[in-house]
């Protein structure tokens, strides 16, 4: 038999949205509202790591360099190639052609502008749980009061 939903993440996505309560007709407009809580939420990360700097500085404070000592001393070179891997991936967004001239519009140079690339998108995957919460959360309360608007016409 043809599966409605060919890809398990969409199906896994499905059941836990029907377990929330959202309604198998509102499941692509849930979805397209996640993925817009979502890209919404990155920016707003992004200006408070240009500002704040916040896992910058952790780092330097000494209970984040005794934390990434421990780190370096446990997880040995998976913990080296874990921060290599978001400083370049950092680098090579910010190298991209439409991109390279936000470092100059935000005042920034091109190396602080990837250091906060790279923080942004480790403060992301860090909080990811937490806004996953609050996403749903709002989703689930907008397709309540749209169907409680619905069932009072």
């Amino acid at each position: 038999s043809q599966e409605k939903f060919p890809w398990s993440w969409l199906r896994s996505i499905e059941k836990r949205l029907l377990g929330y309560g959202i309604q198998k007709r509102d499941i692509p407009e849930a979805v397209l509202l996640m993925n817009l809580g979502f890209y919404s939420i990155y920016p707003g990360i992004f200006f408070v790591c240009s500002k704040v700097r916040p896992l910058r500085r952790l780092a330097s404070h000494p209970v984040g360099i005794s934390v990434r000592r421990e780190a370096k001393i446990q997880c040995g070179e998976r913990y080296e190639r874990l921060e290599q891997y978001f400083l370049s991936k950092a680098e090579q967004f910010g190298n991209l052609r439409f991109i390279k001239p936000l470092p100059r519009m935000l005042g920034q140079s091109a190396k602080e502008f990837s250091l906060t690339l790279a923080e942004t998108m480790a403060v992301y995957n860090i909080t990811f749980p937490f806004w996953v919460w609050i996403i749903i959360i709002g989703i689930k309360k907008r397709f309540q009061l749209k169907h409680a608007h619905d069932h009072d016409l």
